[in-house]
């Protein structure tokens, strides 16, 4: 294990989780797939991973779930406008994933959990979605930029952080 290496050095196959995360190799598939996605360029409504494919912050989540059959395949993702955060203050990604029964809202001055959809402000309103890999680190891709880990404990995201949203237990 690398500990300067923010992908290796923090995960722990004894951290809590909740829900779809409570049985045990899901933790790790989720960390294993998200690598994949590390250094894929941003390409708006896109989900190709690698050096030559694309992905937007709200496909890339979603697309790690699916490869690890947190979500079925299939699910289908809304079509977003990148450009209009910049000029609008209502979120299209909030409201639909609020709307999801796969998921449900959890308060962001709670814990964050692996695997929890993390919804920042990038302009105006909740625009962003990252993917946690654990209570400190997320995997997104910012526009014109490369798929990357960000940390809650930088304060140029924890205070961009509005909203949180958790698989819900599946039934067993």
């Amino acid at each position: 294990m690398n500990q300067s290496d923010p992908i290796d050095g923090p995960f722990s196959n004894s951290e809590p989780t909740a829900g779809w995360f409570d049985l045990p190799g899901r933790t790790e598939a989720l960390h294993q797939a998200a690598r994949q996605w590390l250094g894929t360029p941003w390409a708006a409504n896109s989900a190709a991973p690698g050096p030559g494919g694309g992905v937007s912050c709200h496909r890339l989540p979603h697309a790690v779930l699916i490869e690890i059959g947190a979500l079925p395949e299939g699910f289908k993702v809304p079509v977003g406008n990148p450009n209009a955060t910049r000029h609008s203050t209502e979120s299209f990604i909030a409201p639909w994933l609020e709307n999801r029964p796969e998921f449900q809202a959890v308060s962001v001055s709670g814990a964050v959990r692996t695997g929890d959809l993390l919804g920042f402000r990038i302009y105006r309103c909740l625009d962003h979605l990252g993917l946690a890999f654990d209570p400190i680190h997320f995997v997104h891709v910012l526009r014109h930029q490369r798929t990357t880990v960000g940390c809650l404990t930088d304060p140029t995201w924890a205070s961009r952080l509005l909203g949180v949203w958790r698989l819900r237990p599946q039934k067993v």
